[in-house]
């Protein structure tokens, strides 16, 4: 079995579950022509790139893990493998972007400590039904929600 994550804050557990999927979305809500996509990592402690940005007095800033731990909490969802999934490779065939901003993407990512091999999404929303746990980090470990 292959595990598949998506991480998030622990402070959106609540509404991811009250609203019963895992919802695409847009990374550039300006861009109209972008196609929303849900993101899955295979990395089994915390994918980099699921860290958020912050406003801080000197301009936004990448937090680390360890900031958005204590700001707003860590979470993740496994999904089934019942769930068709697509790899980093197959977003940039399947027209996920234009190729230099894909390249951006992925150099910032690994930048980030990300790893392209585990980053995986898809273009539909998954429903609770194919969720197999929820989780949150507890500072020292990953428990049930």
């Amino acid at each position: 079995m292959a595990f598949f994550w998506h991480y998030t804050t622990k402070d959106r557990l609540d509404d991811i579950i009250n609203s019963g999927e895992l919802k695409v979305s847009k990374a550039n809500g300006t861009n109209s022509s972008e196609k929303g996509t849900l993101w899955f990592s295979k990395n089994p402690s915390w994918e980099p790139t699921a860290t958020k940005m912050a406003m801080t007095p000197s301009g936004i800033k990448q937090l680390s893990k360890k900031e958005q731990f204590e700001l707003f909490g860590l979470g993740r969802i496994q999904i089934s493998d019942n769930v068709k999934l697509y790899n980093w490779k197959q977003f940039k065939e399947f027209g996920g972007g234009k190729i230099k901003l894909l390249r951006k993407m992925e150099e910032s990512g690994i930048r980030m400590g990300g790893n392209p091999s585990f980053w995986y999404w898809t273009w539909e929303n998954i429903p609770k039904e194919e969720w197999i746990n929820i989780e949150y980090f507890n500072g020292s470990e990953w428990v049930k929600y």
